[in-house]
């Protein structure tokens, strides 16, 4: 074969990209409650089935899907006693802007894997503890990137210029979510658009509302510096964009379902045992 030289076109993402724990799940078929995690989840299936519901659907899973799990959003798990599968936990701005772009949502959380796929994952789980971050990492990205590699195969949508335009928008949101001054309007007036118009575009391409997107990014944040180890609710709140330390609690309790102080001192529980 000749020699092969492909430049990797440089993309402007965020650089953090944290995996959590690596687990081989072997009792999913004992719990059948709703579930919420604080942090994305990647999941691979090695045996068995499951019915998989999450914002109102209804997936089935079999041996070789992989399933993603968001923060924040309850799901349930109706597993066989034989259902096994594997997952990585993972959080970051940069995991974030890696769905996005692979169009992996809350509408659109399983995919078909393959018997390459399960090797991969299955030899990984049993490697070498002392490098578990870039073999967690290594497995996340490869999956990710294979998940890529069907959605470009698809025929390529045709974008319109609103669409692009709102596209800009919302990685404008992903950049500046931490500013206290980004409000609507003032998101109107960055792009010249009428506060209404575009509030009505933005949910109308993405199936939310701007300040709801913008709390959900803001959200998923405060729970990743608390699992960095951040414990002060008001400096959490300060570097999500919330001056109103009050305000943050009611959102962040609205959308994890506790108070910031009860997932800080659960988090601080997990760590203990």
């Amino acid at each position: 074969m000749d020699n092969i030289c492909r430049f990797v076109p440089s993309r402007p993402v965020p650089d953090v990209l944290h995996t959590v724990h690596f687990v081989y799940e072997t009792r999913a078929g004992e719990n059948r409650e709703r579930r919420l995690n604080s942090i994305y989840r990647v999941h691979f299936v090695t045996e068995g089935k499951a019915l998989l519901q999450m914002n109102g659907l209804s997936r089935e899973l079999f041996p070789g899907d992989v399933f993603f799990t968001f923060p924040a959003v309850p799901y349930r798990l109706e597993a066989e006693e034989n259902f096994r599968y594997l997952y990585i936990g993972f959080l970051g701005l940069r995991a974030s802007f890696l769905l996005e772009r692979l169009n992996i949502t809350g509408r659109n959380f399983v995919f078909k894997g393959d018997a390459e796929m399960n090797a991969f994952w299955q030899r990984a789980i049993g490697m070498n503890g002392e490098v578990l971050d870039l073999i967690s990492e290594s497995v996340l990205l490869y999956t990710l990137s294979r998940i890529g590699e069907a959605v470009l195969s698809e025929k390529e949508r045709t974008v319109t210029g609103t669409e692009e335009r709102m596209l800009v928008i919302k990685q404008y949101l992903d950049d500046h979510f931490s500013d206290p001054e980004l409000t609507l309007s003032r998101l109107g007036e960055e792009f010249s658009y009428h506060p209404k118009y575009l509030s009505t575009a933005f949910k109308k391409q993405f199936h939310i509302g701007v300040r709801e997107y913008l709390n959900t990014i803001r959200i998923n944040h405060a729970c990743a510096l608390m699992e960095q180890g951040y414990t002060s609710v008001k400096d959490i709140a300060v570097l999500c964009g919330y001056r109103d330390q009050m305000y943050f609690a009611r959102v962040f309790r609205e959308q994890m379902t506790v108070p910031p102080r009860e997932h800080i001192r659960s988090i601080k529980e997990k760590g203990t045992r």
